[in-house]
């Protein structure tokens, strides 16, 4: 029998939009160690001109082990760090090329000191068609489909909560984790954009966990950095400021800077599901 631990897990866009000739920023990294999650996973990480002086100062000397995808060129990468004197790494998968119908992708096999093993993933569902995108989803599903515990955690671009779009929306996502067996973990609000919209259905969720085999609980989206940095962020916690008049963005973070234009999606795992269906 498992012990009842919560384990901390967060994921986080910071936007570096496969610019490697920005820099990752070190804000960025402290906010990593503010966080001081059991788990991180980085989408839209790609490898800038800092970013191995990057991953020693923010995951190796603060006590974490990472794996870093290895994508093709004008894609970007996900990273996945563990905290290592808590979880062995059992096996990394990280070449799985991104194509029209293959997501931004990669997973690692892990265990803890209590012996539980399970999947920890990372995905960034790409700016495809619409059917496309349902495939890159298809496909995670299919490549995990034999693990009985997993963890799934990323950027879905799955539009906005009330969208007309029938082939790719939050709805689809939720209906293809439950005919898989999974579970769609999404908090309330928003994780781009505007923090406060103006009314639910124009909410943009598109961060989620999705979990099988485990509990998570807790689940938020986290714009307290924002606060931090007000020389970057002008508009309190809004990554976009939109003109209803003129019926466009007239501000927003830019794109492949570095700056994080997503929330930290941030939630709380154990194995008490898994322990009690054993």
């Amino acid at each position: 029998m498992s012990k009842y631990v919560q384990r901390k897990i967060s994921t986080w866009n910071i936007n570096l939009a496969t610019n490697k000739n920005t820099l990752t920023p070190n804000f960025v990294g402290e906010e990593i160690q503010n966080q001081d999650s059991d788990f991180f996973v980085l989408t839209e990480f790609c490898k800038t001109k800092n970013y191995l002086e990057f991953c020693e100062a923010y995951f190796l000397n603060n006590g974490y082990e990472f794996m870093i995808s290895n994508n093709v060129p004008n894609h970007n990468d996900i990273l996945i760090a563990w905290k290592k004197d808590k979880y062995k790494c059992v096996k990394v998968v990280g070449n799985i090329k991104t194509t029209a119908t293959t997501p931004n992708f990669a997973y690692v096999v892990l265990k803890d000191l209590g012996g539980n093993e399970f999947i920890l993933a990372g995905v960034r569902i790409t700016i495809e068609n619409y059917y496309n995108r349902k495939m890159q989803f298809k496909y995670v599903l299919k490549e995990l489909r034999s693990f009985p515990r997993v963890v799934i955690a990323g950027d879905f671009n799955c539009l906005r909560r009330g969208t007309s779009e029938e082939i790719w929306n939050i709805g689809v996502l939720y209906s293809l984790c439950k005919e898989n067996h999974y579970e769609l973990k999404t908090p309330k609000g928003s994780s781009i954009y505007t923090e406060k919209s103006a009314s639910e259905k124009f909410e943009f969720a598109e961060d989620h966990f999705i979990v099988k085999g485990i509990d998570l609980k807790n689940e938020i989206y986290d714009r307290n950095f924002m606060e931090k940095h007000p020389e970057i962020y002008l508009y309190d916690k809004d990554f976009a400021v939109y003109d209803r008049n003129l019926r466009r963005n007239i501000w927003s973070v830019t794109c492949g800077s570095g700056i994080p234009d997503h929330a930290i999606l941030t939630g709380f795992i154990s194995f008490e599901k898994a322990t009690k269906e054993e």
